[in-house]
This record gives structure tokens, C-alpha cells and sequence, in this order.
């Protein structure tokens, strides 16, 4: 009642401010299967989800077994309420916190604006459910540090987020360890007492975490057993990811510069802030800094810098007051400018005819199937008029267990196939080599796929996709053989045997950065020449690489091209060339004949042959 009492006291224009910025952090977009790169792991996992796939065995991945509540499905009432309710639990912890921040140093009507302003961006750049945990736990860390929040709700705080962030891994790994470790710097830093007292509250919200993760994991429906080496592949995939996806996408360098400005007034207020220990502060404000830094700058693109910036106008939001307020305001008010660059995808989202529109979808998605049959039956023939595959390439995989490469597991879902793929389903993700060997195992191992249906050529940021993933691509050239072949797809079908030989070593060559070096021929027509390389590494660019991301990028230049090439593959075998034995038409890479290359780095490199017998 107190808090209706004061809802009731606030001006209308506030209350307005508030009402929209909870409509807008609310509602859940209504997103049908789209077949672009994302759009295909989106639905290949939440197909691999209703089709009972054990994350740790059948699919490791950057999303987990959650990962409806971070890409909202429509494929079932169960998935979509799912992330219905997680979307408006997190929507309304959004609004109410932020209105606690802003109210600590702001009049009503301007901190129902910076409410309201935070919510939208935090729809518009769609972080997903996990990325809103995240959020929420970067404004608790600040918010009760300074005071906004209350010291008595403490151990609630801790505990709700706890929970939270444990969801938050299952469905984002990288966010969800992200917002653990915050919650870790709340437990340890925004705890009263002493150390003993500190101790106890970080190990009570580990506690919490680690029931919630077995909870909502056996919730799942996923085998206690495969809990571990999910974990693990789920480290390997955000330790790899710097080095594999780190980019900077050129036009938006100046952004350095904005975040740069922004952190520099944050510590600023950090230092002039009373009442609390600078320090501590200044160490809270240097944690968010690295989250938002490697959040939106590690992939530094259109898509995930205004994560980025939302972190920081949330840590400005909380610590606005100072003996200077108008730092504050301009920390918040750079900040907000730079969260808006998503530009038409902000107005989008506020514009009040799409609010509508999105809210209207949101119910019906809700409460009638023959909508969501309808949103699905049309995917699908959108899926089926993208990818247009031939009778005949089906025919060949149906009834048969079937991993799709490299990219397009939604064509399971498609044609209803019997998705098996390997763990790491699209194969630009495997970017470590104990990821690529997690898909080999898979690929070959008893009770494998029994097909693989393969599109064309494909990779991300100028990487070879000939040298993706290099034991599983050495695996399908061994251990499958070629039966149908369309214009724009190719059937692999399991060997009774494998049909590579023993390799032999045909020359190591030491090279230094740009120096070319010829790759030896093959000893006869059925032979496969393959590369490994050592690489020097400088002790700057390995501490980038760990830190943040790498100051340079390897790359390789062939006479078929140049391509960057994540060091984490660099020891292969990466395939320079097949020969018609293999079977391969020229589109799935069987025009690969390397005969020259060169390293941007000095190193070593030995060439091999392996002898491949012609296809069955």
C-alpha cells in the first residue's frame, strides 16, 4: 500500500514515463525461424531442445539448454512461455531498480525519463534474458555500494540474483558467468561485517547458484552425467572466442574514444563519490568497465556495442551523485547517446504503433495455437523456399540420422529431418582445437550420424572454411563418402572403413613473416596434403588475446587467397589440398590446391600426405 500511496503522489508525466518504460521492458517479441547464420543456431537449438538433444553429449554451445529464454520460440506454447515469464520477471526487476538508482539524485519527472530511456535501449539491442540478469546485477553492485538500494535487502538481492544468474548460464553461458562473478563482488564488497561475514555470503550465493544450475538443468530434461562436459565445452567456447571472433568493424573506431570518455567521468564520480570507500568504488566501476569492454568490443560490431554502452549508462545511473551532479548527468546523458546508435532499431522499438503490434503478437502467441501454427507453417515454407532442397538429396538422408554443415542445422527442422549433429553444430564456433575434437569424436564414433548434409563452401571474417574445425574436416573427407550432389548440396554417407591411409611427413619448412613458402606436391593422384603450423606468438599479443582480444591477427596467404587463421587451429592438419578421389565437387571444396603460401608471423611448418581411396 506504501508503495501504491506513492505511485499515486508522482506527477502524471512520471507516471507515464514509468508506465511506457515497463510496457516496453515487458514485452516479449514474437520471432519466427529466420535462416540467416543466427537465425539458424537460434532454431537449430530450440529444434535440438523439443527433440530431446542432451547438451554435453548431443550439443555444446554457446546458449544452453535454456536458450529459449534468450531467443523467445514460437515452436511450442512451453518454450515460448518460458521466455514470457523470464522476459517479464526481468522487465519489471529493470524498472524497478533503475527507478531506485535514479531517484537517489534525481527529481521525479527526470528520473522517470532516465527510467524510461534505459528500458528502451535494454529492449532495443535485445540482450536476451541473460543479458537483462547481467544488467540487473551490474545496478544492484552499484546501487547498494552507494546507497540506492537499502542495505536490509542485502541478502535478497544476493539471493534472487544468485538464482537468476544460474538460469542465466543455462542460457547464455558467457552472461550468465558474468553476472556469477557479479554477484561474487556483491557478496564480497556490498556485504556489512566482517571477513568471516563476507565469506559466508559469497559461498551462500555459490550454494544457491549451484542447486539452481541442477535444477533447471534436470529441469530441462538433460542428464545430471552431462552437466560437466557441458561446462567445460562452454569454457572452451568463451576462452576461444577472442581469438577466433575478436573483429573491429571499420566506421565505428570512434567509439573507443566514447567509451574511453565515458569511463573516465565514471571514475570520476567513483573518486568524489561520499560516503563510501573510494576505492572499493573506483574497483566496482573498473569490473564493469572490463564487462562492457569485452561485451561489445571483443566482436566489435553494429550488434553488440550498445550492450556495452548499456552497461555503462547503468553504472552512471548509479552512481550519479557526486559534489559535482552535473558529472553525473553527463556521464548518463553520453552514455544514453551512445546506447541510441542502434539508431532505427531504437526508434523501432518505441515507436507506438510497433509497441502495439508486438504486444498484440505477444497474446495471441499466448493464447491461440492455431496462431502460432500458423506464424509456423509459414517459416517453415519460407525455410523450404530459401534452402530448396532436391527431392533426391532428400531422399538420400531420409530415414537416416543427419548432421547438416556448415551452418544450416535449421533445414532440420525444415524437413523434419533426424537432427544429429556433431556437438558444436556449426563449425566456425569450434574454436579451440579440444572443440574440434569433441566434433571428430562425435563424427565417427558408434552410433554418429549416419549422413551429413553439407551446403556450400562458408565462413565468417575471411577465415577458410576448408580449415574450420581441422580434425572434424579431416574426418568427413576419411570417414564419409559422397552419394548424391546437387548445385547446392552434398550428401556424405558413413564408410564401412575409413578411407585414409597412414600420413607421411613430406617436408618442415622454418619461414619467416612473409616469406613464401612452395607447398610440396603430392606423392601420387589419390594422396591429401595437409599443413601444420608453429607459430610465434609475442608475449603483448598473448596477454591481448587473454585479457580482451589479440593486437594481431594471423593470417595466411595462398595462391587461393588470404585468410585469417585463429592460432588456436594453427597445428591443423589444415587441408591445402583434395584430390578427386575424395569425391568433392568443386563448390564443397574439391577445387582446394594450395600450392603457395605465406604467414604474417615467423614459425615452422610441415606438410603431410594422407592417401584417401577413391569414394564408394
Amino acid at each position: 500500500m506504501e508503495g501504491w500511496r506513492r505511485l499515486r503522489a508522482l506527477p502524471l508525466a512520471a507516471v507515464a514515463a514509468l508506465v511506457f518504460g515497463l510496457w516496453l521492458a515487458t514485452t516479449t517479441p514474437v520471432l519466427a525461424p529466420t535462416f540467416e547464420v543466427d537465425g539458424d543456431w537460434a532454431n537449430g537449438l530450440d529444434w535440438g531442445i523439443l527433440t530431446g538433444q542432451q547438451f554435453g553429449k548431443s550439443i555444446d554451445f554457446t546458449l544452453g539448454p535454456w536458450a529459449e529464454l534468450d531467443q523467445p520460440s514460437i515452436l511450442s506454447l512451453g518454450l515460448f512461455l518460458a521466455a514470457v515469464v523470464a522476459i517479464v520477471t526481468t522487465g519489471i526487476l529493470l524498472i524497478f531498480v533503475a527507478w531506485r538508482l535514479a531517484r537517489n539524485w534525481l527529481p521525479v519527472l527526470p528520473a522517470a525519463i532516465a527510467v524510461a530511456l534505459l528500458a528502451a535501449p535494454a529492449v532495443a539491442t535485445w540482450s536476451g534474458f541473460s543479458g537483462r540478469v547481467l544488467l540487473l546485477a551490474v545496478m544492484c553492485l552499484i546501487g547498494l555500494r552507494v546507497g540506492a538500494l537499502p542495505q536490509r535487502w542485502q541478502r535478497w538481492v544476493l539471493a534472487g540474483l544468485s538464482i537468476l544468474s544460474a538460469i542465466a548460464l543455462l542460457a547464455k553461458f558467457s552472461n550468465g558467468l558474468l553476472a556469477i562473478a557479479t554477484v561474487v563482488l556483491i557478496a564480497a564488497l556490498c556485504t556489512g561485517g566482517n571477513l568471516a561475514r563476507r565469506a559466508l555470503a559469497i559461498v551462500g550465493a555459490l550454494g544457491i547458484a549451484c542447486v539452481t544450475l541442477i535444477l533447471f538443468w534436470l529441469f530441462a530434461g538433460q542428464s545430471v552425467g552431462n552437466f560437466l562436459p557441458w561446462f567445460g565445452a562452454s569454457l572452451q567456447l568463451t576462452n576461444g572466442y577472442a581469438d577466433a571472433m575478436a573483429i573491429d568493424q571499420p566506421g565505428l573506431l570512434g567509439q573507443y574514444f566514447v567509451f574511453a570518455s565515458i569511463t573516465a567521468l565514471l571514475l570520476v564520480l567513483a573518486v568524489m563519490r561520499r560516503g563510501t570507500s573510494r576505492i572499493v568504488l573506483v574497483v566496482l566501476v573498473a569490473w564493469v568497465v572490463i564487462v562492457a569492454l569485452r561485451l561489445g568490443f571483443t566482436r566489435h560490431d553494429v550488434g553488440h556495442t550498445p550492450q556495452s554502452f548499456l552497461l555503462l549508462l547503468a553504472a552512471g545511473l548509479g552512481l550519479g551523485v557526486a559534489r559535482q551532479i552535473w558529472l553525473g548527468l553527463v556521464s548518463v546523458v553520453i552514455a544514453t547517446v551512445a546506447v541510441l546508435a542502434v539508431g532505427p532499431q531504437y526508434l523501432h522499438v518505441v515507436d507506438p504503433v510497433t509497441i502495439v503490434r508486438n504486444t498484440a503478437q505477444t497474446v495471441s502467441a499466448m493464447v491461440s495455437s492455431s496462431y502460432r501454427a500458423q506464424l509456423v507453417a509459414e517459416a517453415r515454407a519460407a525455410g523450404a523456399s530459401h534452402y530448396a532442397v532436391p527431392g533426391a538429396v532428400l531422399s538420400a538422408v531420409r530415414g537416416q540420422s543427419v548432421h547438416v554443415d556448415p551452418v544450416d542445422s535449421n533445414v532440420a527442422w525444415v524437413y523434419s529431418l533426424r537432427w544429429d549433429p556433431v556437438p558444436v553444430f556449426q563449425s566456425y564456433s569450434a574454436y579451440t582445437p579440444a572443440l574440434d575434437a569433441i566434433n571428430a569424436n562425435a563424427l565417427v564414433a558408434l552410433g554418429g550420424p549416419e549422413a551429413v548434409l553439407r551446403a556450400p563452401l562458408y565462413a565468417i571474417d575471411g577465415r577458410n572454411p576448408m580449415w574450420e574445425s581441422p580434425l572434424y574436416m579431416r574426418a568427413l573427407v576419411c570417414d564419409f563418402s559422397p552419394s548424391v550432389t546437387s548445385a547446392r548440396w552434398q550428401v556424405l554417407e558413413r564408410s564401412s572403413a575409413s578411407r585414409c591411409g597412414v600420413p607421411s611427413v613430406l617436408s618442415s619448412v622454418s619461414f619467416r613473416a612473409g616469406e613464401s613458402v612452395a607447398v610440396p606436391k603430392a606423392p601420387g593422384a589419390g594422396y591429401m596434403v595437409v599443413a601444420s603450423f608453429r607459430v610465434a606468438n609475442s608475449p603483448v599479443n598473448w596477454v591481448a588475446t587473454e585479457v580482451f582480444k589479440p593486437v594481431s591477427k594471423l593470417v595466411v596467404a595462398t595462391d587461393q587467397g588470404s585468410f585469417r587463421l585463429p592460432r588456436a587451429h594453427a597445428g591443423g592438419p589444415l587441408i591445402l589440398s583434395l584430390p578427386k578421389s575424395a569425391g568433392w565437387a568443386a563448390q564443397f571444396g574439391g577445387d582446394t590446391r594450395v600450392s603457395t603460401l605465406s604467414v604474417n608471423a615467423t614459425g615452422t611448418v610441415v606438410f603431410s600426405a594422407i592417401p584417401v581411396s577413391i569414394s564408394n
